[in-house]
């Protein structure tokens, strides 16, 4: 089983034009993802399209129906352009929203129904996942990233291969330059080097991708974050090719 994010800076324009789509992109990954998609679960970013939604409603700060039902809107009408690119590019991909079937506590997802996601896989679909709004038994509703989602099915569902698609070519150190590989022997460092997303992003950038990674590490569940702008890079890492930074757990 594989689990694949393609974040929503390599599919939206993030920070200069809402709801914009780079659909020449998303047709682009289509086309790697298609010969490939046996045993794949896909997620993906809100970028241009949730973010700004949750930011200007204070979701996770306060409890607020608008901000839950705006939110959840905007990367639903995100989720529908993936998942129908995705389907003219020969994937069997079929949508799967975590409102429905996540809770959250304190901002931290603890629980979500597998379930239907693992029949999906069992009969060759391609479950497409979303950064969202869920409800959240202290703050009443909370923003779950992708980022979280990747993890949480990853260790849930036994996946053996994990990958972070983004905008930049891995996890960076203060040089600009990619990590070859995140361990226990440079964890401590590279939480030094990457830096939160600016105001555009209500879940942790970078930042939030190590972390959930680094989890997942410990776990011994091997990652890697890489540039889905790259074309060919998708294919590669579905194909099992080294991309980007790896990110593991060598003493396990």
């Amino acid at each position: 089983m594989k689990v694949l994010k393609i974040g929503g800076s390599v599919l939206t324009e993030k920070h200069t034009e809402e709801k914009k789509v780079r659909m020449e992109v998303l047709d682009r990954i289509a086309s790697e993802i298609a010969p490939r998609a046996d045993g794949l679960i896909l997620v993906h970013g809100a970028g241009s399209f949730g973010h700004p939604e949750a930011i200007r409603h204070g979701v996770g700060r306060r409890f607020s129906t608008e901000g839950v039902l705006k939110t959840h809107q905007s990367v639903c009408l995100l989720n529908r352009i993936v998942v129908s690119a995705l389907v003219r590019g020969g994937v069997p991909a079929v949508p799967v929203s975590p409102l429905g079937c996540a809770i959250a506590d304190g901002g931290r997802l603890v629980s979500m129904e597998m379930t239907p996601i693992l029949h999906m896989v069992e009969r060759g679909l391609v479950p497409v996942l979303h950064g969202d709004v869920v409800m959240d038994r202290t703050l009443g509703a909370a923003v779950v990233s992708g980022d979280a989602l990747v993890a949480h099915i990853a260790k849930g569902l036994g996946a053996h291969h994990v990958g972070m698609g983004t905008s930049a070519q891995g996890v960076l150190d203060a040089h600009g330059r990619t990590i070859p590989e995140v361990t226990e022997h440079n964890i401590e460092q590279v939480r030094q080097w990457v830096r939160p997303s600016g105001g555009g992003d209500a879940t942790g950038g970078m930042v939030g991708k190590v972390e959930e990674l680094w989890r997942l590490a410990g776990e011994g569940i091997e990652s890697w974050v890489f540039s889905a702008l790259d074309e060919g890079a998708v294919a590669a890492f579905l194909d099992g090719h080294p991309v980007g930074t790896r990110v593991r757990n060598v003493e396990l």
